[in-house]
């Protein structure tokens, strides 16, 4: 993510780490869902990135593949840091939904995540 968009959504972020430390704090279940969210998301995209470069690149091998079993497994339904919340914390969800951008505040909500198991297991 640009160094704008970071800038420009500051005081947002900041509010949104905040509310997430203490929610985190009371519900450790949260931050262990975050994290699985967080890995789903990134192995879909790998996935994305994976189709996209093989289907443009190399259209052969792309037919090949589109053959294959392999070709369908993927996960389905949305992987987002936002659908995590409206489930775990309608509060969060209400508060912040369309205030920063999912890719943006995945990364937030995965690095307060990290850092409030590691708090716990101290």
């Amino acid at each position: 993510m640009p160094a704008k968009y970071k800038r420009k959504y500051k005081k947002v972020r900041k509010e949104f780490k905040y509310c997430l430390e203490i929610a985190c704090g009371f519900n450790q279940t949260l931050a262990f869902t975050i994290i699985k969210t967080y890995m789903a998301y990134k192995h879909r995209k790998y996935i994305h990135d994976f189709q996209y470069f093989v289907g443009t690149e190399n259209i052969e091998l792309w037919h090949k593949w589109c053959k294959t079993n392999k070709a369908g497994k993927m996960l389905c339904g949305r992987d987002d840091i936002f659908n995590t919340l409206h489930n775990c914390n309608k509060a969060l969800y209400e508060k912040f939904k369309g205030k920063i951008p999912i890719d943006l505040a995945m990364g937030t909500a995965y690095g307060i995540a990290l850092k409030m198991i590691s708090l716990k297991g101290e």
